[in-house]
């Protein structure tokens, strides 16, 4: 989590409600489940921000082993904002999030997450009603995307070999802000995931490849200087020379999952997406 420190740590109780109750507060009883889409999740943090002003944080709740809460605290009654983050790898400092604008400020790493049970994010907006009470259900989903490199196809033609080869990406994005759903771009350009050695040449017949990447999303369709398109790189030694082919991605959003069948041609290199 790529955080001020103070905004680390520090969360002592798993239920607490940061501001003191005031003038014109009423007991307020909300109703909160996390759709995970099916996932497991270790744990599940619930935010709770009033809607007005400044959006102050009315309440914090973290859920061990489930996802769904019941807040009950005294509040002002009216519209919501509702946060819910579901497997994060760090406790919060919750005095750091008592405004709506530090929790859309917080950011994740590549080195943070665990593919296997990625960081699941949502919100979702809610009023209480005449008695004080609201439910709802809040989708979370991943931020972080897999890239597979399924197949390679060798069209260079002359039954050329294209020896040792390795594949990356390139321009990776390796940060995003936990509560983003667009615009996502990298903060550091010519970033490049760790490199994968295949395991056999490819001949005219083609490999099953198989190398499987995970980054965050990168949705610019710009793709100028300051937002290149995240790309697949392929390095071997055609002929006696190593040769790198890339091939760019396709704009890709928060939990994407792409499958990349690359053609290696005499002039450069294509694919074929799904």
């Amino acid at each position: 989590m790529l955080l001020p420190v103070s905004l680390l740590a520090g969360c002592n109780e798993n239920a607490s409600a940061p501001e003191e109750p005031g003038a014109g507060t009423v007991p307020l009883t909300l109703h909160l489940e996390a759709d995970c889409g099916g996932r497991a999740v270790s744990h599940t943090d619930y935010f709770i921000y009033d809607a007005a002003g400044v959006c102050p944080l009315e309440y914090h709740e973290r859920v061990e082993g489930g996802t769904s809460c019941t807040a009950v605290y005294e509040g002002q009654a009216g519209d919501k904002r509702i946060v819910c983050i579901a497997g994060s790898p760090y406790p919060f400092n919750i005095d750091a999030l008592s405004r709506y604008d530090a929790i859309e400020a917080l950011t994740l790493s590549l080195d943070d997450e665990d593919p296997e049970a990625p960081v699941l994010t949502g919100t979702a907006e809610v009023s209480t009603d005449a008695d004080g009470e609201a439910e709802t259900r809040i989708p979370v989903t991943p931020l972080l995307c897999r890239i597979e490199v399924s197949r390679i196809i060798n069209e260079i033609g002359g039954y050329t070999l294209v020896e040792d080869p390795v594949l990356y990406l390139r321009d990776i994005n390796s940060e995003v802000e936990l509560l983003r759903t667009g615009g996502f771009r990298q903060k550091e350009t010519g970033l490049c995931t760790r490199k994968i050695t295949l395991a056999h040449d490819i001949g005219a017949s083609g490999i099953e490849a198989h190398a499987v990447f995970h980054v965050y999303p990168n949705d610019s369709r710009e793709n100028g200087a300051g937002t290149p398109a995240t790309a697949i790189v392929l390095e071997a030694t055609v002929r006696g020379e190593r040769c790198s082919y890339l091939v760019p991605l396709p704009a890709f959003g928060r939990g994407a999952v792409i499958s990349a069948a690359l053609t290696l041609e005499k002039e450069g290199a294509a694919a074929d997406f799904n």
